[in-house]
């Protein structure tokens, strides 16, 4: 689709530099002036090719996945449970009571006399004179008017409502759950172990014992022989020259030379019993225990709360206002001018002397003699008990649970997508050359001013 599209593109600006290029060498569209006015023009019709865009259907052949549904044979291999009980060593931690010597040290004060020098700030009485303003205070009496509010004991009636308390009894229904004891049946599902039957293919060796003949080879033998040959002829001419000399046939050697000469030759015949296998396959019928799921009925108490309506006495309390009257007293205060003699203090600021004795603390240097503290180390020892940890070894039966796993063939269904061949009818955007005729000027004059 997209080379189309570029091709169809191409060829429209191919024709459109075309329509130029004739325009620019003397063909214009009829209704524009021409360039020069000596030349006379005429209006001729031409064909172009224009590019349109057509939707067109095509027939398209495409690939559709179909599901199939097939069968094969798996083999599934189910875990049967082998209990066994085995002798296992473990270790145990046994505490255990020990008793040593620690030798450590422990720091004894011990306590000396020492001089010290230390300084001392002596307090003396010193006099100085000193110049201050006081203020001295002037009473004058001034005449001073004041309001004073004057309690009065006044008396009125008031009206007030009181609530008082009703006591009425009422019948109140009322909902009780009482249990009962109910016996239902049930069903549960539980799991049983039954003996099935089944057939197992057993491979059996019936072979038997044969004896067969086999050459053997006896170089080691022989050369082993020669060798020890070899040592009792050098220890017995040792033992010969300690002894003075020997000549008789004990000295020599009963067994020296090549493998040929003195064994009778480098192999034998050896007879062996050899073990001929003969594997053959039999049927054999094994008895194996499936669980299988059981359905048991059985009885179970259920206590079942049933509502039940009673009906009680109640006492209701309600509450009934009630209009009262009574006699308040009240103190009511009104305002009242008096008039008083009030002591007015004016403040003067006068000048005076006066004599000021101050402490002033001089410096002194003192001894004193001061117990000090020393620590002094001493070496001590004690017995101290501790506890060790001994291990232990010790033996317990543990049941062990080993899985054997069963071969066993199942049928299962699985999906396959098959593909095939369909065909389909799409919706394609095609572009088409499509003529168009077109009037333009064509000048009559050979060349044209521009």
């Amino acid at each position: 689709m997209l080379r189309r599209a570029s091709v169809c593109l191409l060829v429209a600006s191919v024709l459109v530099l075309g329509t130029r290029f004739a325009t620019a060498a003397g063909c214009r569209p009829c209704g524009q002036p021409s360039c020069a006015p000596a030349c006379a023009s005429a209006c001729v019709e031409r064909t172009i090719m224009v590019p349109t865009w057509v939707t067109e259907t095509r027939t398209v052949t495409c690939t559709e996945c179909v599901p199939e549904q097939r069968q094969k044979t798996v083999t599934v291999y189910n875990r049967v449970p082998v209990q066994k009980t085995v002798q296992r060593e473990y270790t145990v931690m046994v505490p255990e009571q020990r008793t040593k010597t620690v030798n450590y040290t422990e720091c004894v004060p011990t306590w000396e006399e020492k001089v010290v020098n230390y300084t001392v700030m002596v307090p003396q009485q010193k006099t100085k004179t000193v110049t201050y303003t006081a203020h001295q205070r002037i009473w004058e009496e001034k005449p001073v008017e004041y309001t004073v509010m004057v309690p009065h004991q006044k008396t009125k009636t008031v009206t007030y409502t009181t609530c008082e308390r009703v006591w009425e009894e009422k019948q109140v229904d009322y909902t009780v759950n009482v249990p009962h004891q109910e016996t239902r049946q049930g069903v549960r599902k539980r799991y049983e172990c039954v003996p099935v039957k089944e057939t197992r293919t057993v491979c059996k060796d019936e072979g038997h014992w044969e004896e067969q003949q086999e050459e053997v080879s006896t170089v080691r033998q022989c050369c082993y022989r020669a060798r020890r040959c070899g040592l009792i002829a050098r220890w017995r001419a040792r033992r010969a020259a300690r002894c003075g000399g020997c000549a008789s046939s004990c000295c020599q050697p009963s067994c020296c030379g090549s493998c040929g000469d003195s064994c009778g030759g480098c192999t034998k015949l050896v007879t062996k019993r050899v073990w001929v296998p003969n594997v053959v396959q039999q049927e054999v019928e094994v008895t194996v225990m499936k669980r299988q799921l059981v359905e048991e009925p059985y009885e179970y108490t259920v206590t079942v709360c049933r509502p039940e309506t009673r009906t009680k006495t109640v006492k209701v309390c309600k509450t009934v206002p009630v209009e009262k009257t009574k006699e308040v007293t009240y103190t009511e205060c009104l305002p009242e001018t008096r008039t008083k003699m009030v002591k007015v203090c004016k403040v003067k600021p006068v000048s005076k002397t006066k004599e000021v004795t101050y402490t002033e603390c001089v410096p002194e240097q003192r001894s004193k003699t001061v117990k000090v503290c020393k620590m002094v180390r001493v070496p001590k020892s004690k017995e101290v008990t501790y506890t060790v940890c001994v291990p232990e070894t010790r033996t317990k039966n543990v049941t062990l649970t080993s899985y054997k796993c069963v071969p066993e063939e199942k049928v299962v269904n699985y999906t396959v997508m098959v593909p095939h061949q369909v065909e389909r009818e799409v919706q394609v955007r095609v572009c088409r050359m499509v003529p168009k005729t077109v009037t333009c000027r064509q000048p009559s004059c050979g060349d044209c001013c521009h």
